[in-house]
C-alpha cells in the first residue's frame, strides 16, 4: 500500500482505515497488527502536525506499508524545516544505541516528568515507536534547500 499527497485530518483517518483493512485481509499475528497500527497512527499524526510547506513548493508527504508473513515494513516521508530536522535528528540519535529495556526506562521517565508537555513534541512518540517496533529505527534527511529537508523514516515491526 502506498500514498503520496498532503496529509490532513481526513486523509489521516482514511489511511488508518485503509491500513486496518489491509491487515484484515492478511493472516498476520494480531499482536503484530496492533503494534503496527499504533505506529502508523503515531507517525501519520506527526506528519499531519509537523509537515512543512517549504518555500512555496508543493512537496508531497508519502507513506507505504509492505507485508511479509511475520513482518511489517513502514515508511513515512515529509518535508521539514532545518530547525525541525535538527530537533528530530537529536531525538533519534538519543535512542539509536539504546536497548529495548533502556528505551522503556527512558519512556517511563519521560512520562513521569514535565518534559512530555513540551510544545516541541517528538520525545514520547519516538520512544513509543522504538518500543513497539523492537527494532532499530532507520531515518535520513535529504536536503531540499539550505533551510529545508525531506525526512524519511523506516520502521520494521516483527511478530516476535
Amino acid at each position: 500500500m502506498e500514498f503520496n499527497g498532503q496529509i490532513d485530518y481526513s486523509t489521516h483517518e482514511r489511511l488508518v482505515d485503509s491500513v486496518k483493512d489491509l491487515f484484515q485481509t492478511h493472516l498476520l499475528p494480531i499482536p503484530l497488527k496492533n503494534k503496527a497500527i499504533h505506529v502508523v497512527i503515531e507517525c501519520l499524526e506527526n506528519m499531519y502536525k509537523h509537515s512543512e510547506n517549504i518555500e512555496n513548493q508543493i512537496i508531497n508527504d508519502s507513506f507505504s506499508v509492505s507485508l511479509k508473513p511475520d513482518t511489517i515494513f513502514l515508511s513515512f516521508s515529509n518535508p521539514v524545516t532545518k530547525k525541525r530536522m535538527l530537533f528530530l535528528k537529536e531525538k533519534f540519535e538519543n535512542i539509536e544505541n539504546l536497548s529495548v529495556p533502556e528505551i522503556k526506562a527512558k519512556y517511563n521517565e519521560q512520562l513521569r516528568s514535565q518534559i512530555n508537555f513540551s510544545k516541541n513534541g517528538a520525545g514520547l512518540g519516538i520512544l513509543r515507536i522504538g518500543l513497539l517496533s523492537n527494532n532499530k529505527i532507520k531515518y535520513n534527511f535529504e536536503p531540499i534547500s539550505e533551510n529545508s529537508y525531506y525526512f524519511r523514516l523506516f520502521i520494521t515491526i516483527d511478530a516476535v
